[in-house]
């Protein structure tokens, strides 16, 4: 299966390094997680839930479809 994807300016999944257009995204490092299965893999979803803080924290879930 080949798919093409576009403009996604370079938004890798930093588990799977697939291109993605919504998924975890953390500020303080940039990294980008396409699923909880990817993000899971390098945190628990515990000490994901931490760095959210309820919205206030460096880590948030949102997409780039708009871009």
């Amino acid at each position: 299966m080949n798919l093409q994807v576009e403009n996604t300016d370079e938004r890798l999944c930093s588990q799977c390094n697939i291109p993605m257009f919504e998924g975890f995204y953390f500020e303080s490092n940039g990294t980008h997680y396409c699923s909880e299965e990817c993000l899971t893999k390098v945190i628990s979803w515990q000490e994901y839930l931490m760095i959210y803080d309820d919205g206030n924290g460096d880590a948030f879930w949102t997409d780039w479809y708009d871009c």
